[in-house]
């Protein structure tokens, strides 16, 4: 994950914008919890498509809004999103499944 936003709410409505090249690197190099306290807002990852040259930046946004650039990685970005959970399914929305992303 390259970028998190994410709102703390509260009387000074604050906003948190995180990045860094390996964004879960560098809390786990300062054995820094991932906190699910917040509300998320935004996700930035950058994924490597098998034959491309260059990693392609993936954008995610409650309620399950991904933002990419070429229409025709559209399938492998749902399956992927859907299997790292970020994405809800039919079927976890309807066993009542909240997802990190999904539920906001």
């Amino acid at each position: 994950m390259r970028e998190v936003q994410r709102n703390w709410g509260g009387k000074y409505k604050e906003i948190e914008i995180r990045r860094a090249d390996d964004l879960f690197a560098a809390m786990t190099e300062r054995s820094q919890p991932f906190s699910t306290s917040a509300r998320l807002i935004k996700a930035v990852f950058l994924v490597k498509f098998e034959n491309a040259k260059k990693p392609r930046t993936v954008t995610i946004r409650p309620k399950n809004i991904a933002n990419y650039s070429r229409n025709e990685d559209g399938v492998r970005i749902e399956q992927w999103l859907t299997n790292r959970g970020f994405a809800l399914t039919p079927e976890s929305e309807r066993r009542g499944n909240e997802r990190v992303l999904a539920d906001v």
